[in-house]
């Protein structure tokens, strides 16, 4: 290996892209053996198995104080006099997205983390960090009995401490049920289900199964994408004000938000402050 360049066999070696990201270094900390030939050690930094978790806002802290005011102002533009499905969409996605960036603006996020737990506390960090400098210690002497039973009575009390915890937040989560919440405690107390997947004849994995429901629903190549000029419907009545209320009252709070991550008890309360905004956004979308 020459001073002034490296052996061609490492351009070989990071031929693959995927493995460019994890690359740290080639030392070559072992002596020459006097031929054409260098061992050269690669090191790679360990990828994440685990994506970390992204903040999600938490609605229980919106600042309503300057989204009242906020969501009052906003106005829907209203929609193309000619709209097309193209020019439709793009008038919904940009109403839509104006209203809810101002949910994203005066709502705080939570700061996710492995560990967050509705029964973890500040006491069970501090006794985590102790477990783990006990055990740091007793790693670096492990003939001192001394750091030994330090680690084992750290490590006893951290784990006992997490079960009184779990304990003590299913036994207040029990106390504080309410009709809604019974079914959540009744599904905790049972378990998740294990996995299974309904099998059809040659298709006994979950992606052959969703190759051969595809393939059967969806036959052939989709049709081809025409954008006209939508004519409004005749015989359909304009959507009214207390049509969007009616449907709001009867959506369930404890549902599961959609896709936007917006739960029902946030959008209710949206319609009692600004009711206009809803109507304004849904009223096109049923005319055409």
């Amino acid at each position: 290996m020459s001073l002034i360049g490296r052996p061609g066999v490492l351009d070989l070696a990071f031929a693959c892209p995927l493995l460019s990201p994890y690359f740290s270094e080639w030392p070559d900390p072992l002596p020459s053996t006097g031929s054409d030939h260098v061992l050269i050690l690669l090191r790679f930094e360990a990828p994440l198995f685990r994506a970390p978790p992204t903040p999600t806002p938490n609605w229980v802290l919106s600042d309503w104080a300057a989204l009242d005011s906020a969501l009052k102002a906003t106005v829907i533009s209203p929609p193309p006099l000619l709209p097309t499905t193209r020019s439709l969409d793009v008038w919904f996605s940009t109403n839509l997205g104006r209203v809810t960036s101002q949910f994203a603006l005066h709502t705080s996020m939570k700061r996710v983390t492995y560990r967050s737990n509705s029964w973890w506390s500040e006491l069970l960090s501090m006794l985590r960090k102790a477990y783990n400098c006990a055990l740091r210690s007793s790693k670096r002497d492990r003939f001192d009995a001394a750091l030994l039973a330090s680690a084992r009575a750290a490590r006893s009390a951290y784990f006992k401490a997490i079960k009184k915890a779990k304990r003590n937040h299913w036994s207040s989560f029990l106390a504080s049920a309410t009709p809604q919440t019974v079914w959540t405690a009744e599904r905790f107390a049972i378990g998740r289900p294990p996995p299974c997947f309904p099998e059809l004849p040659g298709a006994s994995t979950p992606p052959k199964l969703n190759k051969a429901l595809l393939n059967h629903f969806f036959p052939g190549e989709p049709a081809e994408f025409t954008d006209t000029i939508l004519l409004p419907f005749r015989e359909c009545l304009p959507l009214a004000p207390d049509e969007v209320s009616r449907a709001l009252a009867c959506s369930s709070p404890s549902l599961a938000p959609g896709p936007d991550a917006i739960p029902n008890l946030f959008w209710k309360r949206v319609h009692r402050v600004a009711p206009h905004l809803i109507h304004d956004l849904l009223a096109p979308l049923v005319v055409y």
